[in-house]
């Protein structure tokens, strides 16, 4: 067990969002548990982590890494009963990585995927493309996305959510689109997940904080080949699938989901190719949303 002893860092982070709103994340120092910097191959296996200062497990520039039979815990209530930015696991402009028979219930994203961020972040050769990306047998109790790309990143491709549990409060596909930033979200398949947590199937939406475009012209991002099928029980809503006025979203399949949804009503932005196969929802066949 990995104890990160973290609550003298949550209060003093609530009390300077107290005292500025607008604050940033990285005003108050906060230690990470575990950080894996520019390394191959690597096995994360059989620990428990509890009360981050901040993320709990960040992987960054590595390749060819597993995290299995891993515990990561943090308070997930309301502040200043919840432990700020304590992801899970952060994949940072990494290549190859799985995740497998972990328990992740947090404070923030369950796991994010990231990279870096701005309008010229395609020139950043520090931060290459997320590539191949496996997550199967895991369970995730409440977090605020079961796996969120972004806030930042660039281009992540090749991720798979398999086999899964959520339960708590979650959401199942969250993408944070930044308006500074050039976005590509491409090959994502979400398949044979147990769904009852009640913060939506899609949180796909514009991600406007701390953006800045320095003085650029606003960049166009792309999210293509969403794929999310053989998933059963219940959820609150739909929730939102939409995108900046310059970007695409293309191509998203919904296959074999039978749910029950609290408010079957969905904010869709221009999407081409929405595809629904054998979706049921509150007994009912829906043929399109």
């Amino acid at each position: 067990m990995l104890d990160g002893n973290g609550e003298p860092f949550w209060a003093a982070f609530w009390q300077r969002r107290e005292e500025n709103p607008d604050c940033t994340n990285l005003e108050v120092e906060r230690p990470r548990m575990m950080f894996i910097d520019q390394c191959k191959d690597v096995l994360i296996e059989g620990i428990s982590l509890q009360d981050s200062g901040f993320w709990n497990i960040h992987v960054y520039r590595s390749q060819d890494v597993t995290i299995s039979g891993v515990s990561i815990t943090s308070p997930n209530g309301t502040p200043p009963d919840r432990a700020p930015s304590s992801d899970g696991i952060d994949i940072d402009s990494c290549q190859r990585v799985t995740v497998r028979d972990c328990f992740i219930t947090v404070g923030d994203d369950c796991i994010a995927i990231k990279g870096t961020k701005g309008p010229r972040a395609l020139e950043d050769e520090s931060s290459p493309p997320v590539e191949d990306i496996l997550i199967e047998n895991c369970r995730f109790d409440s977090g605020h996305g079961v796996v969120t790309l972004g806030s930042e990143a660039t281009i992540v491709r090749n991720v798979v959510v398999r086999d899964c549990v959520v339960t708590g409060w979650n959401k199942l596909v969250r993408l944070k689109l930044r308006p500074d930033t050039p976005q590509t979200y491409e090959n994502l398949l979400y398949e044979n997940i147990v769904f009852e947590a009640g913060g939506g199937i899609f949180d796909v939406k514009p991600w406007t904080q701390f953006f800045d475009l320095k003085g650029e012209e606003p960049p166009r991002s792309v999210v293509r080949n969403v794929t999310i099928r053989n998933v059963k029980g219940w959820t609150g809503k739909w929730g939102e699938l939409m995108g900046n006025p310059l970007d695409t979203i293309e191509d998203i399949t919904i296959e074999n989901l039978e749910m029950k949804i609290e408010n079957e009503a969905i904010t869709l932005g221009p999407v081409d190719g929405l595809k629904v196969k054998n979706v049921v929802v509150n007994g009912k066949r829906f043929e399109s949303l």
